[in-house]
């Protein structure tokens, strides 16, 4: 048991029903969203990237074993969800909430940041 991966179902076995990703080349759609994706323009205009879901998916891309070119665009979750059912796209890093009616157009990771927002008061 690895104790350091995690997946649904709480087993620590890799999904077999996943789509396969062993050694492939994906390409990867991404939105300026801090802290989740933070993108660094150089003078030559080469993008840099960091953040929360960029350490993510350069964790999962070594223990899947695949590599990812990432692209920037500027459009809202529909525009997104063409690019993914267009095959322009294998996936997208943004900050977009799973609902049910989103699942008509793509599927959504198991959640992995959950903010928990909250309002304070004094108690009375």
């Amino acid at each position: 048991a690895n104790a350091d991966h995690v997946f649904p179902g709480g087993s620590d076995a890799y999904p077999l029903d996943r789509v396969g990703t062993r050694g492939r080349a994906l390409r990867g759609v991404v939105r300026d969203t801090p802290p989740f994706v933070i993108i660094d323009y150089s003078r030559s205009g080469n993008e840099r990237f960091s953040g929360i879901s960029i350490d993510l998916i350069s964790n999962i891309s070594k223990y899947l074993n695949f590599t990812y070119e990432l692209e920037v665009v500027d459009a809202d979750f529909y525009a997104i969800a063409e690019l993914l059912a267009n095959d322009r796209f294998d996936f997208a890093i943004d900050w977009i909430t799973s609902t049910a009616s989103r699942l008509d157009y793509v599927q959504f990771s198991t959640s992995y940041y959950d903010l928990g927002l909250v309002f304070v008061t004094k108690t009375v």
